[in-house]
């Protein structure tokens, strides 16, 4: 079995195959959670193995206040983030306890990334999906996605049986939210696009992670890779300039020029020459073996930590078809758009919203000698695309006050 053109191997097929024998009982246990009363003041926040993102946020937002108007509670199945979040303060129980389900039994609004099978799909009859979503997109996504091998081509464009198969295998992936955070009329428009909902559906608020950026937070270094990020603070306070390198996921697979060993070098001996730390922030899903610690100026950040923190700090971001180039418009730096692969992945992955080369507000590099150059050149002083940026970030963020959080609480608050 393939999902686009992903080949299922032994492991993922028997737990495809597993779902047939259980789902039949957990569609009987949604039904029945319809029946819980559920209160407008208790409010479900998680993700199955990190702490991140705009639910991240908004959750720090409601638990920094002290509110006693909301009763917020952090699902996760990872027990290192729930001994964190404890040993810090904050709300947080396995998805699995009672203390879990009792608390997403109550709660009225589910407040997610991704899809509510974040929390829990089985026991959510009733409850409000609250959308922040995880992405301002240059690429297409979820509905939106109608050519290429991306996964959701087969999600939501597929036919007859087959449409049948991914609702009954994958039913949170068809969930349509109640309500979406946008940051902008131009987001607001595509994220009714994305999901089939009107635009009156979709709020603009602002994300609440980019408060991060234009403020500090208490406990916002939760799911952050400690490691990495005081040193990168070791090295600004030492004049360095910090790169961060965070590419997008490929849905046809791609190695990127990381798995050229002798790149590596020239790239690390151009860190060096110019006093810069050159700092990986790799999807999940990228795997990548480049012998790890063996270069002086480069950093591999662990791919389930917390970007945001390390986003505050970059002098420099490097990326390609990933929408964190839009969050980072909010901090007016220089941008590097590494695109070695661009006509084959609006072919093979995704088509874009917008043309490429007018909405990336930075110099554009298809070769690793032209990303090189380009490099050592804006390590070098030389940003030839303030003006370029100062549009894109007043098209992409009607408000820039690092107010997001508040004013997603209070419209949760006013339903």
């Amino acid at each position: 079995m393939k999902i686009g053109k992903t080949d299922m191997g032994s492991a993922k097929l028997a737990r495809y195959l597993m779902k047939f024998a259980t789902h039949p009982l957990l569609f009987l246990l949604r039904f029945l959670s319809y029946g819980m009363p559920r209160s407008k003041n208790v409010w479900a926040f998680g993700h199955p193995a990190r702490f991140e993102g705009n639910s991240k946020y908004l959750f720090l937002e409601v638990e920094n206040s002290q509110s006693k108007d909301v009763n917020a509670l952090w699902i996760s199945r990872n027990r290192r983030v729930l001994q964190e979040l404890g040993h810090r303060g904050y709300r947080a129980a396995h998805a699995y306890s009672f203390k879990g389900v009792w608390h997403i039994l109550r709660s009225k609004y589910f407040i997610v990334d991704t899809s509510v099978e974040v929390i829990s799909y089985w026991l959510s009859g009733g409850a409000k999906v609250i959308n922040l979503f995880h992405a301002l997109p240059i690429k297409k996504m979820e509905r939106d996605v109608e050519k290429g091998e991306s996964a959701e081509v087969v999600l939501f464009h597929s036919q007859g049986v087959l449409q049948l198969l991914m609702r009954f295998l994958l039913p949170w992936r068809f969930v349509k939210p109640s309500y979406v955070a946008s940051t902008s009329p131009l987001y607001t428009r595509i994220f009714s696009s994305m999901f089939r909902i009107p635009a009156d559906r979709v709020r603009e608020t602002g994300f609440p992670r980019n408060d991060i950026l234009l403020k500090d937070i208490r406990g916002s270094d939760i799911g952050v890779d400690g490691d990495v990020l005081a040193h990168i603070e070791t090295w600004k306070k030492r004049g360095a300039k910090i790169v961060l390198y965070a590419p997008t996921f490929r849905d046809t697979g791609d190695s990127p020029f990381l798995e050229d060993l002798a790149a590596v070098e020239k790239l690390n001996k151009l860190m060096e020459k110019r006093n810069a730390l050159f700092v990986l922030k790799l999807h999940p899903f990228i795997k990548v073996s480049m012998g790890e610690g063996t270069h002086s100026n480069i950093l591999n950040a662990a791919p389930l930590t917390d970007s945001y923190p390390l986003l505050k700090l970059a002098d420099v971001l490097v990326t390609d078809y990933s929408s964190i180039f839009v969050d980072f418009l909010l901090l007016d730096r220089p941008e590097i758009f590494f695109a070695y692969d661009l006509e084959k992945y609006m072919k093979r992955d995704r088509e874009l919203y917008f043309d490429y080369h007018e909405f990336t507000p930075g110099p554009k590099a298809r070769s690793f000698n032209e990303f090189l150059e380009t490099m050592e050149a804006v390590l070098a002083g030389k940003d030839a695309f303030r003006e370029q940026r100062a549009r894109q970030q007043d098209r992409c963020f009607s408000r820039q006050d690092g107010e997001s959080s508040a004013r997603v609480r209070q419209f949760l608050r006013s339903l």
